[in-house]
């Protein structure tokens, strides 16, 4: 086994942006998203805050649970 930060950690994330980095438009703290995080980094959906980069994140619909929305990508 590797490393815990080369462990897979999850990669299907979909919860509420806590915050965004620098230069990210596209999402604000508050929003409901499905994302996909970054294979075999840290900082997945097992963690209590999951990581991904803002082109495998979208928008979750109202009308979605975080639980029912697949990882699929429109944008």
């Amino acid at each position: 086994m590797g490393d815990k930060g080369t462990a897979n950690q999850g990669d299907d994330i979909s919860g509420t942006v806590h915050e965004v980095g620098e230069g990210v438009s596209e999402f604000k703290p508050g929003d409901r998203v499905f994302a996909f995080h970054e294979m075999m980094k840290p900082g997945g959906s097992y963690a209590e805050y999951g990581l991904s980069w803002a082109y495998t994140t979208s928008h979750l619909p109202s009308n979605t649970s975080f639980e029912g929305q697949p990882p699929i990508f429109f944008n």
